[in-house]
């Protein structure tokens, strides 16, 4: 499956970003924005279709995590989606 890194960066740019300082200086995470990850495909990116993810190798991985990383001012949500891959991909 191939992915749009500039698409990616602008749904972090437009959907993520909004609010992150804001939401760093209080310590809160809405879940709101993980579920529009997730509708989005982002926490599975690298897990295999059969079992419900993207399938996508390990280069179109990293394409659209530094998308994420160069759209979203949000650190500790790029940082949360990295650390959820790895661990369903272990």
């Amino acid at each position: 499956m191939a992915v749009d890194p500039a698409a990616i960066e602008r749904f972090a740019e437009d959907k993520l970003s909004k609010g992150a300082r804001q939401r760093d200086r209080a310590g809160k995470f809405p879940a709101e924005l993980w579920k529009l990850c997730a509708a989005k495909g982002l926490h599975g990116l690298a897990v295999s279709r059969r079992h419900g993810g993207m399938g996508l190798n390990a280069v179109s991985t990293c394409e659209v995590l530094e998308a994420l990383g160069r759209g979203s001012a949000d650190g500790g949500l790029v940082f949360a989606l990295g650390a959820q891959l790895l661990s369903c991909s272990v």
